[in-house]
């Protein structure tokens, strides 16, 4: 299909969802190689958007939600003078600051009562979609619109000095470099609702310890209760062998 020239991917607004829809946006700029394409993600996720596809260039949204955000928003992409816009979030709200913004064309999926708002509305069940994964949800929209539906590998493109940042984090903690390191994330912005409960999670970390490895615990400052309730979990014995980054990392380091 003959592409558009500039695209403003609208990403998710949560960071796992925004990682998954990675092989969704490579699979944009593989099908669109001459279109100029941005993403559109909150702002404090914008430093992640060129380790998803660095073809792409971010924009970073100001506010998250009510009607000042959506009008801010509206003016951020109004800026970019945009001939398409992809929706990958599901919100009336979204559709709405594309459409404010004077996008000419705006495809996504028909949810959240927005179809009027879109120019291309997909409904969900005609994706006919294999998996129930969410990174094939984002997929699937890709092949929607036209475009080959991208394979859902992620390559790794961190930068050197993320990961040398990781690494003093980890050194400085205790970490020899050589022990087997597993992570965990026990907190969720949503709570219970989204989480583990610590004691499965303290209940793996200590299993892992007691093989001989370490056990990194990360998140944001907001999930130190999460953490403290693995610590907690944990035999005392075995707590040296736990690295609390908690709150301590840049997103890239995570």
């Amino acid at each position: 299909m003959s592409g558009p020239q500039r695209v403003v991917v609208r990403g998710p607004n949560w960071l796992g969802d925004l990682v998954m829809a990675a092989p969704a946006i490579r699979g944009l700029g593989d099908g669109w190689p001459d279109a100029s394409i941005d993403v559109a993600v909150p702002a404090a996720f914008a430093p992640i958007v060129s380790l998803l596809d660095p073809r792409t260039d971010a924009v970073a949204l100001e506010g998250r939600t009510g009607l000042v955000a959506v009008r801010r928003h509206a003016e951020q992409l109004a800026a970019g003078n945009y001939d398409l816009g992809l929706l990958f979030t599901n919100s009336f709200g979204s559709a709405l600051a594309m459409r404010w913004a004077g996008v000419v064309e705006r495809w996504g999926y028909r949810r959240d009562g927005r179809g009027m708002l879109l120019t291309r509305a997909i409904r969900v069940g005609d994706t006919r979609r294999e998996s129930r994964h969410h990174a094939d949800y984002y997929a699937a929209l890709v092949e929607a619109i036209g475009l080959p539906r991208p394979a859902l590998d992620l390559p790794t493109l961190l930068p050197e000095d993320a990961k040398e940042e990781a690494l003093a984090l980890l050194r400085e903690r205790g970490w020899d470099g050589r022990a087997a390191l597993l992570a965990c994330a026990p907190g969720a912005a949503y709570g219970t609702a989204k989480q583990w409960p610590p004691r499965r999670v303290a209940a793996v970390a200590s299993a892992w310890i007691a093989d001989g490895g370490v056990v990194a615990l990360v998140g944001a400052a907001a999930d130190r209760p999460a953490a403290d309730g693995v610590m907690a979990g944990v035999p005392a014995p075995s707590r040296a062998a736990l690295v609390d980054l908690t709150g301590r990392t840049s997103l890239l380091a995570l």
